[in-house]
């Protein structure tokens, strides 16, 4: 008898490690310290958004879509303000002298101060415009934003801005809580040299640019240097307003609505920075006062809002104090964002030529079948339409 015994061999203690504590830093919150411009731009702001809430109010009661083309959360913590600048122009490939306006929403974040920009390219169809007229899916009637406010002020300004307030909400979302419509190489320009004497603008590229018109009177072509130049009135209306001589696709930075942010920018420091001085305060009062009863600019709200809001802003010693002639030079006054709604390959998206968006959104082609978007051929013998329309946009229904 064979008797096997198992040997099973006792398990090997495992050493108890005890970890040694580390020392840990705690990440302190970064605190971030609010401007002098911002703090300005705070105070100045304030009448203008306690006047916006109630203004939004009723418009929600008398306006059973508003509430649809607005987006609550969006605008919960912000005031707009809807400059539309317009002139006469030429557009190439059109030859011919045409009036062109532009759309800028200039928004106001109310608890910090600081400000987005939203601008809209001039070509994006409309169909708000033509369901107001009555012509809507008819042959070569399909107009473009920047032709609102023209059509309904044909009955009043009031019915100008109530137009062209809708356009702007539908296609952003951004409650248009004020409006200003003005003539931009009369009212801008004068501005820029009767208040301030010239502003300096940051070019980031050198250009050539072709001729434009200024107060009805056609000019030459020009050029722009890259770095700061000191421009008057004018010379700022050649800046934002011309078309670069460059053949094919030129570079984003040289849009229209991207050069006019510069010049914004400029504008807004220049402000700033003369915020103390009594000259500048005078001279800005007795612009808007005039303005007033030229009127050279219109509006839908009271101008003895902004004239409040200046003197308000004017009267704090304190924020005026920091921001004297020369000593805000250093505190950089930028937008938080700008963004420019136009054909991706131009800026930031959201619209798509009216050819390239039919490829692929049979609603759109339908309207290129039926001939509504006025059209050319190129010199290279192909359909074009100088026209836009919003990414897989419907135009049938009223959230286009």
């Amino acid at each position: 008898t064979i008797v096997t015994t198992r040997f099973t061999p006792e398990p090997t203690a495992t050493p108890t490690i005890t970890p040694k504590p580390t020392s840990t830093v705690e990440a302190k919150p970064t605190v971030r310290v609010e401007s002098q411009t911002e703090k300005a731009i705070k105070k100045l702001i304030k009448p203008f958004w306690e006047e916006a809430k109630k203004t939004r109010l009723e418009k929600a009661k008398n306006d059973n879509e508003w509430s649809r083309r607005v987006d609550a959360e969006l605008n919960s913590n912000r005031v707009n303000f809807l400059l539309f600048g317009y002139g006469k122009s030429i557009e190439p490939p059109n030859p011919n002298l045409i009036d062109v306006g532009s759309h800028t929403i200039i928004s106001v974040d109310i608890n910090t101060g600081q400000i987005d920009v939203v601008s809209f390219t001039h070509d994006i169809w409309d169909p708000g415009i033509n369901k107001y007229r009555g012509d809507f899916g008819k042959e070569n009637s399909a107009a473009k934003i920047d032709q609102a406010y023209f059509e309904g002020k044909k009955k009043s300004d009031e019915e100008g801005f109530k137009l062209m307030g809708k356009s702007v909400e539908e296609l952003s979302g951004l409650s248009t809580d004020y409006q200003i419509a003005f003539q931009d190489d009369e009212v801008f320009t004068d501005l820029i040299d009767d208040v301030f004497g010239g502003i300096e603008i940051d070019i980031p590229q050198a250009f050539d640019v072709l001729g434009y018109y200024y107060k009805g009177q056609r000019k030459g072509d020009g050029h722009f240097n890259v770095g700061i130049e000191r421009m008057t009135g004018e010379r700022v209306c050649q800046y934002i307003k011309t078309v670069p001589k460059v053949p094919g696709k030129y570079d984003n930075s040289l849009e229209h609505n991207v050069r006019k942010s510069n010049a914004l920018v400029a504008l807004f420091k220049a402000s700033m920075n003369q915020m103390k001085n009594t000259g500048f305060q005078l001279k800005m009062l007795r612009f808007l006062g005039l303005d007033i009863l030229q009127k050279k600019i219109a509006h839908n709200f009271s101008w003895e809002l902004a004239i409040s809001a200046v003197k308000s802003l004017f009267g704090d010693q304190e924020i005026t104090g920091q921001l004297s002639a020369g000593s805000n030079q250093n505190e950089s006054i930028k937008f938080k964002t700008s963004t420019y709604i136009v054909d991706p390959a131009f800026g930031d998206g959201g619209v798509q030529w009216v050819l390239a968006q039919a490829a692929v959104n049979p609603i759109i082609d339908d309207f290129v079948q039926k001939k509504v978007f006025p059209s050319r051929i190129d010199p290279q013998g192909n359909l074009a339409i100088d026209m836009a329309t919003t990414d897989r946009g419907n135009p049938n229904d009223n959230s286009y």
